[in-house]
């Protein structure tokens, strides 16, 4: 009863970042919005799948979406480009750990969520 009420309890969870975690631990965060005014977002672990990543912001520089490399200190970019303004994209992403970069940009808004039926 307590694992019924404990799922029916995480489906309106609201969804939060999580702080980085080593690469071969399990990946559970599944997307969240992220308020970032100027600064970059804290690393967070995503679940392999399809997402939907959207930016927006009140004055734009640029904002990439990057993922830790293999080496575990270097980000690499995830997407083909930084969003230069207003803007969405859909990917395939594998689990990993990633973050928000701003750069030059204020008043940031990022939004990563995972399409449903598009998780591996």
């Amino acid at each position: 009863m307590r694992l019924i009420i404990a799922f029916i309890l995480s489906l309106f969870a609201v969804a939060t970042p999580l702080m980085a975690q080593a690469p071969d631990s399990e990946y559970a965060f599944t997307g969240g919005t992220f308020n970032l005014g100027a600064a970059n977002s804290v690393p967070f672990n995503l679940n392999g799948g399809i997402y939907g990543v959207t930016v927006v912001a009140a004055t734009y520089g640029s904002v990439n979406f990057d993922i830790l490399g293999p080496d575990g200190t270097t980000y690499v970019s995830a997407l083909n480009a930084a969003f230069t303004a207003n803007g969405a994209a859909v990917v395939w992403l594998p689990a990993g750990i990633y973050k928000f970069v701003v750069s030059g940009a204020s008043g940031a808004v990022a939004q990563v969520k995972v399409i449903p039926g598009g998780r591996w």
